[in-house]
């Protein structure tokens, strides 16, 4: 018998704009709102520490039960007078080229998925998509994540009703 189980990723929908830790926008949350039928019931909630992560899971009508960075922390990517930087939870800018969370939290983020029980729901951002290996992910989306014998075998978009960011990556 293998070890398979598949767990459910939630992009938040549209956030607030050039603000620290942004919440959703009133776009955003009824992006999110009409996903919550393409997710399984579940007692696992997991929820990245971010406004926008915890304006998913009510969105969603979800109540974590497990909080983590691994899944999407405060910080934000924005464009400040065309220059794209990263702000951080207390407002500072910083530039997006120093920022190198995706990189450093890429083993913590599949560590975290992997060790999930079967059918978690967790509510993030396309940060999380691309520490896991997806450089393509969208907001507003729900993406199932299947593991096997602890590996990630795949990564799938159920839906997506925003955009990707092709400037987002590594």
């Amino acid at each position: 018998m293998k070890d398979i189980k598949v767990i459910f990723i939630a992009t938040h929908g549209e956030k607030e704009e050039k603000k620290p830790n942004p919440g959703l926008t009133e776009k955003g949350f009824a992006e999110i709102t009409a996903l919550k039928s393409l997710l399984p019931s579940s007692n696992n909630i997991i929820c990245g520490t971010g406004k926008r992560h915890f304006d998913t899971a009510k969105a969603l009508w979800l109540k974590p039960n497990r909080v983590t960075s691994a899944a999407g922390d405060a910080d934000s990517m924005d464009f400040i007078n065309g220059v794209r930087v990263v702000i951080l939870a207390d407002g500072t800018f910083v530039q997006y080229d120093a920022y190198t969370s995706l990189k450093d939290n890429e083993d913590s983020a599949r560590s975290m998925i992997v060790s999930l029980p079967d059918n978690s729901i967790v509510c993030a951002g396309r940060p999380l998509l691309i520490m896991l290996g997806d450089p393509n992910g969208k907001s507003a989306a729900v993406y199932r994540v299947t593991i096997e014998m602890g590996e990630i075998i795949s990564i799938e978009e159920i839906i997506s009703l925003g955009t990707t960011d092709p400037t987002l990556q590594k």
